[in-house]
């Protein structure tokens, strides 16, 4: 992005050019603010409140041949998060969704796989802003999930992660991308977080979901992102008559259990140790059926 104040409007695509299939793609299409933009043209001011304080929204979702994977209820849990900090954008449900189909056709993508990422923000914050609208802004990329034949091992180490501001996908992501980092340097794929009562809340990438005792537990923790994944499987774990628990999850639990990562684009994923402490995995085809459960839940229909 050219990171200026925007003194001229976006270049929008020609209407030939939205209906078209990847003939931008080497430069990427982004939606804009009501406008399909190359991402080289993209204008974004410098004093938007995204970029001074990290005072952003976003969702990321799986996009499966074009078709925007859990889409209600991303956007439900969008809704949530722009009352709880006073954001309201001009377009609608029904345009956002129309917005990243077009973005993804314009980049390529109806084919396969690909990571949608929808961003807001309250937009220009300085008190002289020509105009005053929120910020919106949809992005596509490819996306291969990783293959669950290879479990991630996970590092604990006491991690404490705290605040109401936790309950929401925002973009003041620092402590996460901290522990990412952490765990990564230390040859571990995640790192799992606690809770301010020391209770597992979740990874740095993913909700966290057990399996202990013939039930399944998810943590139910303030300081935590509600999970569409993990939310997701849950129902359909419930629906199957399936033995399912929300509560606090001491963070000792974990070690000899069953783990399982879930997120939009891993699906629930296995883990295979934490702290280099072996977990019972489950069966390569109990895995499989649970992310065809919700791979399939996930989908609108064609």
């Amino acid at each position: 992005f050219v990171w200026q104040r925007q003194t001229a409007p976006n270049r929008k695509c020609n209407s030939h050019d939205i209906f078209g299939e990847g003939k931008h793609s080497m430069h990427g299409i982004v939606y804009l603010n009501g406008a399909l933009v190359h991402s080289h043209d993209a204008q974004l001011s410098p004093f938007d409140a995204a970029v001074q304080y990290g005072a952003a929204l976003f969702e990321t979702l799986l996009a499966v041949d074009g078709r925007l994977h859990a889409w209600e209820r991303h956007i439900a849990r969008l809704h949530g998060s722009m009352e709880a900090v006073g954001i309201e954008i001009p377009e609608n449900d029904a345009e956002l969704h129309k917005q990243a189909v077009y973005v993804l056709r314009k980049n390529g993508m109806m084919r396969g796989e690909a990571r949608v990422k929808i961003l807001v923000s309250p937009g220009d914050v300085t008190t002289y802003a020509p105009v005053r609208r929120a910020t919106v802004l949809i992005t596509a990329e490819p996306y291969q999930r990783p293959d669950p034949r290879f479990p991630w091992r996970l590092v604990m180490d006491g991690r404490v992660q705290a605040g109401r501001h936790l309950q929401h996908k925002s973009t003041s992501y620092l402590g996460m991308r901290m522990a990412l980092h952490d765990a990564r340097r230390m040859g571990f794929d995640d790192l799992i977080l606690l809770d301010r009562d020391g209770n597992i809340a979740e990874s740095s990438l993913a909700s966290v979901v057990l399996r202990k005792g013939g039930w399944w537990l998810f943590p139910d923790s303030d300081d935590a992102l509600p999970g569409i994944t993990s939310g997701l499987l849950r129902d359909l774990l419930l629906r199957r008559g399936e033995r399912v628990k929300t509560r606090a999850i001491a963070a000792e639990e974990a070690f000899g259990s069953t783990l399982l990562l879930c997120n939009s684009l891993l699906g629930p994923f296995p883990v295979a140790s934490i702290n280099g402490r072996a977990l019972h995995l489950l069966p390569e085809a109990r895995i499989s059926l649970l992310r065809s459960w919700w791979f399939d839940a996930g989908l609108p229909a064609e």
